[in-house]
């Protein structure tokens, strides 16, 4: 047992000695303007230099767990000191920043960049760098490459570009059932909405929206039909009310995780109407209508498996003519893939 728990204590005295080592996930580093300056000590005017560099660095992946980002000049200023890099980080909202100058003299260029950490509260790493004078685009790579090797000792990842995207092209069969009513005070009265069925077909096309590395949202087409009834209240005279529905809405998808997903769609909806009433000493009639309007959905989805999707939902029909007025309903229902594949975007 002695042995048991002196391997313990010296995996815990491992794990806290790595700790202060280790990036949390999604962190954010901010790349300040590099103070620029010659030997005699004149200040000269950023020419770029933290621009190559913010970029230079984004060309590695890190696993997605670090995003660069450039900060403007007159946010930042001239960062020379830790306070003022704390400063920054707070204004910026950022867990780390990178900031340093470069000295420039006849025979050559010198670079010093400081990686300042917020939540340590301290100069973390500092890079050097040193070359011709003529050759700062060279120089800005060096550091970026020092940078880019230390972040990857932190992350525990190999320093490798990013990877091209992955885009999702698939088409789908959504099927909901539920139940609708209308919103026109008089209408609901006379005519009581019960049931309707949707169906449809789905594309989703490899449309990159991005909102965070690793986390990628949706755009769907969808062509839709369905049958709604109703049926007459009672209290006025007997009816069915019976409707077949098509609309083509567009729909993005905010996925939350790999497992739920939040849908929101617009689009145009065409409806043909039929009403057949039998009002006290006339023969039974029929009146048919046509309408048009926009659908404004909100679905949530849970997907089980790479296959299916739950979804549950509630869609407004607005109708531009239509005596009913506008409709509302409230569905159940799945989405089936029929077919999925993976198209690389560079």
């Amino acid at each position: 047992m002695k042995q048991v728990n002196k391997y313990a204590a010296a995996a815990l005295l491992a794990l806290s000695a790595a700790a202060p080592h280790a990036f949390a996930s999604d962190a954010n580093v901010k790349v300040a303007p590099v103070v620029c300056f010659s030997d005699d000590g004149t200040v000269s005017e950023e020419n770029g230099i933290y621009l190559q560099l913010t970029s230079e660095l984004n060309k590695y992946w890190f696993g997605g767990l670090v995003t660069f980002s450039s900060i403007e000049r007159p946010q930042a200023g001239n960062i020379q000191s830790v306070f003022d890099a704390a400063a920054v980080c707070q204004s910026e909202h950022c867990d780390y920043i990178l900031y340093g100058y470069i000295k420039t003299t006849d025979q050559a260029l010198s670079a010093e960049i400081k990686l300042y950490s917020d939540p340590d509260k301290k100069i973390e790493q500092t890079f050097y760098a040193q070359d011709n004078t003529d050759e700062q685009d060279r120089l800005v790579l060096t550091l970026a490459d020092h940078i880019a090797d230390y972040i990857c000792l932190k992350t525990g990842t190999q320093k490798q570009p990013v990877p091209a995207a992955a885009y999702s092209m698939s088409v789908s069969v959504p099927f909901t059932v539920g139940y609708w009513t209308l919103l026109n005070d008089v209408m609901r009265t006379r005519i009581l909405g019960t049931g309707q069925v949707l169906t449809g077909l789905d594309f989703e096309p490899p449309i990159p929206l991005d909102t965070v590395r690793n986390r990628k949202n949706t755009l769907i087409f969808r062509a839709a039909a369905g049958f709604k009834y109703a049926y007459g209240n009672p209290d006025y005279y007997p009816a069915q009310y019976y409707s077949i529905i098509a609309s083509a809405p567009v729909i993005l998808g905010v996925n939350l995780n790999k497992w739920n997903q939040l849908q929101f769609g617009i689009g145009p909806f065409y409806e043909f109407n039929i009403l057949e009433i039998q009002k006290k000493y006339e023969d039974e009639s029929f009146h048919y209508e046509n309408g048009f309007g926009m659908e404004l959905m909100a679905n949530y989805a849970f997907s089980p498996s790479e296959k299916w999707k739950i979804l549950f939902g509630t869609t407004a029909f607005i109708p531009v003519s239509n005596s009913a007025g506008t409709w509302m309903s409230f569905d159940v229902g799945f989405d089936y893939k029929l077919s999925e594949k993976e198209v690389t975007i560079k």
